[in-house]
């Protein structure tokens, strides 16, 4: 999160009111109870992260309106109902919010702000803030958005200051813990605080020195990064052990823009943000945040407390992930709001990275809208943020994550007074009704099934319970309104003839049992082997989960054509080389769609996929859009060039979802075991959107 919390919190000017505010709220939560009480349901409280299948974003429950809209969606976590922004919230005497939370069976969720620092926030003197305040590369104070600075995370004193409104809320009775921006958010211009000097300059040490038994006055570091031991400026002591990496990029003329292709340092400093990867910042914020996560561990436990810890941003050593939703919102050249699109491949390859961050475990993901600047929730009407929530959040949920419902925050989100409770009421007590098959539940082959209408379907599976559910997500819509689907048909590749077959309803909340007809040796289109499952649908508003249990697990029939979807990711791909086929398809889902040109070859991995065609068939490519320094596409099959094509500018932006190019591009295969490669030698990226391997 990156937002301009001056508007909201306006700490100097609220700092003498705070007592006067703090009885005035007790007062009136007292009248709540004693003139309308609150009604507790009776259910007890998650005993685990997986056991939350409802969230709800209540910040900052702070005055009796927002504890009374909490109370008014059934949720499991109250997240962020306390949170350290700036000044921290004064949590004497708020113990009853908790309590409150218990009650109707929440949890209570607290947080704190990991990046964010405000001069003389929280009483902080001139001259901590100077020394706990990152800088730029000529040792200026960064101001982020006109408003706040950020902090130096490899100043121990910062990252106890961290640390200490964390432990305040445990104190408090918090029961977990968002912590935001927990690699504190730098953009390329900040981290060259003396600390942060100092740190890169050991790491550089350890990484040639001793990892590769450089000296520390090596000739190669000024053969191989250009390096001046002769300048008492970089190096006052002529070797490495002086090296001030700030002085060598204001030498260098690299000082405004360290990141660029020429710097030789640029790729060992990396990105600043990053938490994978060989490179100084990647280190950097994998120790602070192990750092943080072990020290309030530590002291939850040394005070007979259990909180679990989530960072905002998928990361390692959480008790459950926690992702913003896709910035992107849907319009059209008219500024339409679309209700067709899909951010399937976001949320799964979201999946996919968060079990390669937990050492192959899979732990829960909650998925919200952010407040940051300029943040798209926020600029939605009523009506658009009803037909997002109508057509959108289900899909979170179908994709095997959890949403967290906006319900009270800053800048007026407040779900009671822009039109949303009523949708945000309806879709949670369905989401808690059919909690059970939201839960572990395993990624199927998406070309799986055949729908008669206009839905995103979305398979998963769950083998331990001998069950498949598919979701169908209504995509007819007459503007913001879904157009309701009746009679419809399901068509699913299935290997066995299922035991009962019963479709739950978002919309009404009923659960029926389905009209269907299993022809066991009429494979599905596109199906190599196995049955087709034919189900009637008879009514489709915006979602239906229709639930198909089987009297034992196979793995659906084997598909002849396999597509893979691709996500948008600015860094390196970890890897290039991709096996495919009918049985491993569903692990590639949510690949890297940016295709570099020669701009950036720090970022060139592009991809190389084995597939052993059974058939002659094709590969096909579809390219969204190019940068404006254009592209040119090399389909290489077998070594060979199979197709070269330019791919020039059309909207003279560099958007990479424009759509501008929305073409596929497709070159024959014949039978047999080939390696298919897709590269670009041109001025810049071009994006994917998805690839298609047909005859397998």
């Amino acid at each position: 999160m990156s937002a301009n919390r001056s508007a909201w919190l306006k700490p100097k000017e609220l700092c003498n009111f705070q007592y006067l505010a703090r009885l005035l709220n007790l007062l009136a939560v007292l009248l709540i109870f004693t003139i309308s009480p609150i009604i507790a349901r009776a259910s007890a409280l998650p005993a685990k992260p997986d056991d939350i299948t409802l969230f709800t974003i209540n910040e900052f429950d702070n005055d009796p309106t927002a504890l009374q809209l909490s109370t008014e969606v059934p949720s499991q976590d109250w997240v962020r109902a306390w949170f350290k922004w700036a000044n921290a919230p004064d949590l004497k005497g708020l113990g009853y919010m908790v309590k409150l939370a218990h009650q109707h069976g929440a949890l209570f969720g607290g947080g704190v702000t990991c990046s964010a620092l405000y001069p003389h926030e929280n009483g902080i003197t001139t001259a901590q803030f100077m020394d706990m305040t990152t800088r730029d590369p000529y040792g200026h104070l960064y101001k982020v958005a006109n408003s706040w600075y950020h902090g130096s995370l490899e100043n121990p004193a910062y990252r106890r200051y961290v640390l200490k409104w964390a432990e305040q809320q445990i104190d408090a009775g918090v029961d977990t813990l968002f912590m935001d921006e927990v690699n504190g958010a730098y953009s390329t211009h900040e981290g060259f605080d003396p600390y942060g000097l100092a740190a890169f300059r050991a790491y550089l040490i350890r990484r040639y020195v001793q990892g590769q038994h450089w000296s520390i006055a090596d000739p190669r570091w000024t053969s191989q990064f250009h390096i001046d031991f002769d300048d008492a400026a970089e190096c006052p002591d002529h070797t490495m052990s002086t090296f001030d990496y700030a002085a060598y990029l204001t030498k260098n003329g690299w000082a405004d823009h360290p990141s660029q292709g020429a710097n030789p340092l640029a790729p060992i400093w990396g990105e600043p943000n990053a938490i994978i990867g060989n490179s100084y910042s990647a280190n950097r914020n994998n120790k602070v945040w192990h750092y943080w996560v072990t020290h309030i561990r530590a002291y939850a436990k040394a005070h007979h407390r259990r909180v679990w810890i989530a960072a905002n941003g998928l990361n390692r050593w959480v008790d459950y992930q926690i992702i913003g939703c896709p910035w992107n919102m849907p319009f059209d050249a008219g500024n339409h709001f679309l209700c067709t699109g899909s951010n399937l491949p976001y949320w799964r390859a979201a999946t996919i990275q968060s079990r390669k961050l937990m050492g192959g475990r899979n732990v829960p993901i909650m998925t919200f809208h952010d407040w940051g600047v300029g943040m798209p929730w926020m600029n939605l009407t009523s009506a658009e943020r009803v037909a997002w929530l109508n057509a959108y959040a289900p899909e979170v949920f179908a994709a095997g994550l959890f949403f967290a419902y906006p319900v009270h925050g800053p800048f007026g989100c407040d779900a009671a007074a822009n039109g949303t409770l009523a949708t945000i009421q309806k879709q949670a007590r369905f989401v808690l009704s059919i909690a059970p098959l939201l839960h572990h539940v395993e990624w199927q082959d998406q070309a799986a099934s055949r729908y008669s209408g206009t839905a995103e379907t979305v398979i998963e599976g769950q083998p331990a319970q001998r069950r498949l559910i598919i979701h169908l997500i209504n995509r007819d819509y007459n503007g913001l309104n879904p157009v309701p689907q009746t009679d419809q048909r399901l068509q699913v590749a299935l290997a066995v003839r299922p035991k009962s077959v019963t479709i739950h309803n978002a919309d009404t909340g009923r659960t029926i049992s389905a009209r269907w007809s299993y022809s066991p040796s009429h494979p599905l289109k596109n199906h190599r082997n196995g049955g087709t499952l034919t189900i009637n649908i008879p009514s489709l508003v915006t979602w239906d989960v229709v639930q198909i249990n089987v009297p034992v697990w196979r793995r659906l029939p084997y598909p002849t054509v396999v597509t893979l979807s691709c996500v948008l990711l600015w860094q390196r791909p970890e890897h290039n080389l991709f096996h495919v086929s009918p049985q491993n398809e569903d692990n590639l889902y949510g690949l890297n769609g940016i295709i570099q040109g020669k701009l950036h070859p720090d970022l060139r991995n592009n991809p190389t996929f084995i597939a052993n065609y059974r058939k002659a068939g094709r590969f096909e490519v579809h390219v969204n859009s190019v940068a404006t320094l254009g592209a040119r596409l090399i389909i290489r099959v077998d070594g060979k060039p199979a197709l070269i094509v330019p791919i020039a500018d059309r909207d003279g932006k560099n958007d990479g979802n424009a759509e501008e190019i929305n073409t596929t591009y497709s070159v024959p295969i014949s039978p047999g075991h080939h390696r298919i490669s897709v590269d670009n030698d041109g001025g810049d990226w071009l994006t994917v959107d998805w690839y298609r391997f047909i005859g397998l």
